[in-house]
């Protein structure tokens, strides 16, 4: 029931006993996103709050920053629109039952078009683009994960448990659980591992 415990859940790439086994200690208190906009969205409601402090935290530093880097690194046109500042505006000034109506999202928008728009599609799923890490994991990039994580002397081995990592991978690759959030996250540490810290090489803008 607490929105601030909400959302930090629903942002969270570990939960608090997950990252306990992975560490073999008490994890560190987890940093919580509303704090940084305090003073903005204590007038507001939950469904209001998370909707601001996302549009301020994922959607700027993860979809359009990494979105829009790989898509010109490839070559490609993946910049979204509805990006002006006035019309974020006025859309964040609607009430929020008006924008979600049930399961139903997208409320406004819909509404918008409705008048050039098919019915049929108007009631259609969304159906977005998710990148296949899962099956990735369990079947090119299952060598990679090995020798990232399992095997002896791995980059990120000092600071996590090695049974822990066996455990999620085992349990990845069997289908028992979808942990390619947590194990996409092990990969890269090790990467940033190996080729900043282990390297001695300073992080890009900083002496």
């Amino acid at each position: 029931p607490d929105p601030r415990e909400r959302m930090r859940r629903v942002r969270a790439v570990v939960d608090e006993p997950l990252l306990a086994a992975l560490l073999g200690t008490d994890p560190p208190p987890a940093s919580d996103p509303h704090t940084l906009w305090e003073g903005d969205v204590s007038d507001l409601t939950p469904l209001e709050r998370m909707l601001y402090v996302d549009a301020r935290t994922s959607l700027a530093d993860n979809l359009l920053l990494v979105g829009d880097k790989m898509g010109m690194a490839a070559s490609l046109e993946v910049r979204v629109p509805y990006l002006d500042h006035d019309l974020m505006a006025f859309a964040e000034s609607i009430p929020a039952a008006r924008k979600v109506a049930g399961r139903a999202g997208k409320r406004v928008f819909r509404q918008a078009v409705a008048v050039w728009t098919p019915k049929e599609v108007l009631r259609r799923k969304k159906v977005g683009f998710v990148t296949p890490v899962d099956s990735w994991l369990r079947d090119g990039l299952r060598p990679m994960l090995e020798e990232r994580l399992l095997e002896p002397g791995s980059p990120c081995g000092a600071y996590v448990r090695p049974e822990a990592v066996h455990r999620l991978v085992t349990e990845h690759e069997t289908g028992r659980h979808d942990h390619k959030r947590i194990l996409f996250a092990l990969v890269v540490f090790s990467y940033w591992l190996q080729e900043i810290v282990e390297a001695n090489r300073p992080l890009a803008g900083v002496a």
